[in-house]
């Protein structure tokens, strides 16, 4: 599985770092993850909970890749 792993790691990349699309093209009326982390980060200062939404988007890629890798090992055990 090491295509998925890195198509995963790309798409997070890129999501991680494409904050200013998102406010070049909505302004700043447009939430998105990555732009709701930066105003809690740099806008209100609330590091914790800027954090935890920055922490949100990971868990959702990380997740499924490692039961994905689980179960593909799982599978290959069976296999005589």
């Amino acid at each position: 599985m090491p295509g998925m792993l890195s198509g995963s790691i790309i798409v997070f990349a890129l999501s991680a770092s494409a904050f200013a699309t998102p406010a070049l093209i909505g302004g700043r009326r447009l939430k998105v993850v990555a732009t709701a982390a930066y105003d809690e980060f740099l806008g209100t200062l609330n590091w914790p909970l800027g954090a935890s939404i920055a922490v949100l988007p990971l868990i959702a890629n990380v997740s499924p890749n490692a039961a994905s890798s689980t179960f593909s090992s799982d599978a290959m055990r069976m296999t005589p």
